[in-house]
């Protein structure tokens, strides 16, 4: 040890305090760049895992969302449709027709498990799945009526329990009929919540997905024997303290320890003040930091080693990190395929592909990047989709577009019939802010897309006629009047509809009903909207037509296609309809209620008439 001193303090006098002072400013400013490099290069990799699990949390919330707004869009529907029944004197057998009819479609079409809906109407209570209470029965006691009349005029959750007969479990979803005392309830079965939730079990080990309620209860868990357990009844369980803390104010992504291990959770809250928890054991995914830290302790007391025992000997050492591939390592996992574009030398570099076509692509892909891009568009793009994505990949375009954003996507269908997203991100600006540098990136969306498409058709169209139903519609035309686009709005009746059902069927009934639909359809514009009320109920918002005259096309095309329907089960009777117009200007102060009651008013007037008759509101 001495003889290692004697060493240095003979390097010292043969160099001089200069040199000494260098070696240790060289020493302190390597040190300071491997502090400075691990704490950038821990948060990057630290943010990658975390982004990893926010959007695996925020997919699969975006699941469980989807459903529930299923069961509630139902709910707001029959709500609107019964509170006419009401309103028009319908008798308590009608409804309870109504009930039953909806319940069957909603069996079939949405929910196999559901018990469907079931109403307390005038005292009366309706059961749609033909459930007999028992003698005694108070539903004005039950949790579903007292929910709903607590919540009075929204849409409200009541907490889930285990079905006797099925054993499943179900959720509760009741409204009260505008501010009166009737109510309307819809249970459905959670089995498919569940079964998300096992397959995102299965996807990733390291990652607990579950949904709790707005008490605490658990509604889906890997774990089945967690299911219905309240956070009070497990406060020694990880589940348990989880739920207590997103209970308690902790929303989004933090981190927590609980016992002795580091977890980090995420937590997203959904329709009726439920919540999508996300939680991982940071042991596993933080493993990478360790040894990241390790490396660095290491590395720096080496380096005081040396520079201490060899200071005159100032080197430079090789930087060895990748730090572009450690900032797309869980990005590359996402996407299928990623391309780096240098805009202003018009060059593109492929790093990373997946499918063999595009590997003969980045063979070919080096100068030349709009060329590059329009080929790689010719051959893995649907013809469909070239239009759409032939615009997205133009970089002439590409400032004017992403203006004020960081990232902007495209969807579209690839060459084998699948749907895919397209995604630029600025990586690089110059002085002026013009983009220099983007990463185009491609990834498979088509089972998202499929699924996303379908549920937003169910929940938009009605089922029967396939134009939009009152929910959809009512919310179309109060967007555009909220932001001052005038418009015609047309109420609709089939004359005698009652009639034709019982003198024909109901089969018929049908037959009629998207007769008129079509007709509707095809006397408004496209950019029009048309929607069903309910029953033989149709409205329409032809936007842009501010009166009579202006509608006057309109209106008779539409009287046409009604005077020209030929329907062979009728024999020979013609289908006439009752019209309302009433209209909206931008200037007006009216409410889309006063609107509907104006054109309502002027339906009834034309029922006066024979034939097909319009009345408008003067």
């Amino acid at each position: 040890m001495k003889k290692a001193i004697d060493v240095i303090i003979s390097k010292i006098k043969k160099n001089g305090s200069g040199n000494l002072a260098a070696s240790l400013l060289m020493t302190l400013f390597f040190v300071s760049l491997s502090i400075i490099f691990y704490y950038f290069l821990y948060n990057s990799i630290k943010e990658n895992i975390i982004n990893e699990d926010k959007i695996t949390a925020k997919q699969s919330a975006s699941l469980y969302e989807n459903y529930l707004v299923r069961g509630m869009d139902i709910v707001e529907y029959e709500s609107y449709q019964i509170e006419d029944m009401v309103q028009a004197g319908e008798s308590a057998s009608a409804i309870k027709d109504h009930v039953t009819y909806s319940t069957n479609i909603i069996i079939e079409s949405v929910d196999g498990d559901s018990t469907g809906l079931y109403a307390y109407i005038g005292g009366e209570y309706i059961d749609g799945a033909g459930w007999v209470p028992e003698e005694g029965y108070d539903p004005t006691t039950r949790p579903w009526y007292q929910a709903a009349m607590t919540h009075r005029g929204r849409l409200t959750f009541v907490d889930p329990y285990v079905d006797a007969q099925t054993g499943n479990v179900m959720m509760t979803m009741a409204k009260t009929l505008g501010d009166s005392s009737n109510v309307i309830a819809l249970d459905m079965s959670l089995t498919e919540l569940q079964e998300i939730t096992d397959e995102l079990a299965g996807s990733d080990d390291d990652q607990t997905l579950f949904l709790v309620d707005s008490s605490g209860s658990v509604v889906a868990h890997p774990d089945r024997a967690m299911i219905g357990m309240s956070y009070l009844d497990m406060p020694n369980e990880l589940t348990g303290f989880i739920i207590n803390m997103v209970l308690h104010g902790n929303d989004g992504y933090f981190e927590t320890m609980y016992a002795g291990e580091q977890y980090m959770v995420y937590s997203e809250k959904l329709a009726g003040y439920w919540y999508c928890i996300s939680v991982t054991e940071a042991r596993d995914n933080f493993s990478i930091l360790r040894i990241l830290l390790a490396v660095t302790a290491i590395l720096v007391i080496t380096t005081l080693l040396i520079c201490a025992m060899l200071f005159m000997n100032l080197s430079h050492g090789k930087q060895n990190t990748d730090l572009l591939n450690l900032r797309l390592s869980t990005a590359a996992d996402i996407y299928m395929s990623m391309h780096d574009i240098d805009i202003e030398n018009d060059l593109i570099y492929a790093i990373k592909t997946d499918t063999e076509e595009e590997k003969k692509v980045k063979d070919k892909i080096r100068e030349h990047a709009q060329a590059d891009l329009n080929t790689a568009m010719d051959i893995l793009v649907d013809e469909m989709s070239k239009p759409l994505m032939l615009d997205f990949v133009n970089l002439s375009t590409l400032d004017e577009r992403m203006h004020g954003q960081k990232t902007i996507t495209a969807e579209f269908l690839n060459h084998k019939n699948k749907w895919c997203r397209a995604r630029f991100i600025v990586s690089e600006k110059d002085k002026n802010g013009r983009i220099i540098d983007v990463l185009l990136l491609f990834e498979k969306i088509d089972a998202e897309k499929r699924s996303r498409d379908k549920l937003l058709y169910m929940s938009q169209t009605d089922s029967m006629t396939g134009i939009n139903n009152r929910g959809c519609g009512e919310r179309k035309i109060r967007e555009q009047m909220s932001n001052g686009i005038g418009g015609m709005f047309v109420l609709i009746d089939i004359d005698k509809f009652k009639c034709i059902n019982d003198t024909y069927g109901h089969d018929v009934g049908d037959i009629v009903i998207i007769a008129v639909a079509n007709a509707l359809k095809n006397a408004f514009r496209s950019s029009d909207t048309v929607m069903r009320l309910g029953g033989d109920e149709f409205a329409a918002y032809a936007r842009g037509i501010l009166s009579r005259e202006a509608a006057a096309d309109v209106i008779d095309r539409l009287l046409k296609n009604i005077d020209s329907l030929a329907i062979s089960e009728l024999a020979g009777k013609k289908v006439c309809i009752s019209a309302g117009v009433s209209f909206f200007a931008p200037d007006d102060d009216i409410s889309f209620e006063e609107l509907y009651k104006r054109a309502d008013r002027c339906t009834y007037e034309s029922k006066e008439h024979e034939g097909n008759y319009v009345s408008y509101y003067s």
